[in-house]
């Protein structure tokens, strides 16, 4: 009996605990991991396009299980999703492309799930010396349309504290941040 208890206790210990994703990131410990329990994500899946002025906003969104992530100085493990995005123009010009077979290469990761409000939160680094980086927040409307809500952060770019930074260039955030509640539909 003392061997079970033992093996159970280095398991845990080892592995770290299991958490839903609802779990508040204050409250975890070294190695956690926050696991989609109820499979909460799995409507998230797919490829979603929306019409926003002249822009084409294609999101493909995917479940990784187990991401190492960091929460201050301490690593857990989640499972999250990864949306990359490509935007082109009324002519075709891709004005963004994160749309690619390597999952380690994105710009929107999930970092909250709500099961009462029904959506998640993602964080978006933004681009060239992370302008543009916000929260975006995704709630399923059916399992055919999604609403997005993108919220920038404001923070001042100079060729200081960003070297390649050109303030006569082109750097522009493409994302949708107005209307509130873009609608995108799955494919």
């Amino acid at each position: 009996m003392k061997t079970i208890f033992f093996a159970l206790l280095m398991s845990i210990a080892c592995f770290g605990q299991q958490l839903p994703l609802s779990t508040d990131l204050e409250t975890i410990t070294a190695n956690a991991h926050i696991k989609d329990l109820d499979n909460e994500y799995n409507n998230y899946i797919g490829t979603w396009i929306a019409h926003v002025s002249n822009l084409t906003i294609t999101l493909k969104i995917t479940k990784v299980l187990d991401k190492p992530l960091y929460y201050g100085n301490k690593q857990y493990f989640s499972d999250v999703l990864i949306v990359q995005h490509k935007i082109t123009d009324s002519n075709g010009l891709v004005l963004e492309n994160y749309i690619n077979s390597d999952l380690n290469i994105y710009k929107i990761i999930s970092m909250r799930y709500s099961k009462i409000k029904q959506y998640v939160w993602f964080r978006y680094v933004g681009i060239q010396c992370g302008i543009g980086r916000g929260l975006v927040n995704l709630k399923l409307q059916d399992s055919s349309k999604l609403i997005w809500n993108y919220l920038p952060t404001s923070m001042i770019i100079t060729q200081e504290n960003c070297p390649e930074y050109n303030p006569n260039g082109q750097t522009k955030i493409n994302l949708p941040v107005s209307p509130d509640n873009i609608i995108f539909t799955k494919q």
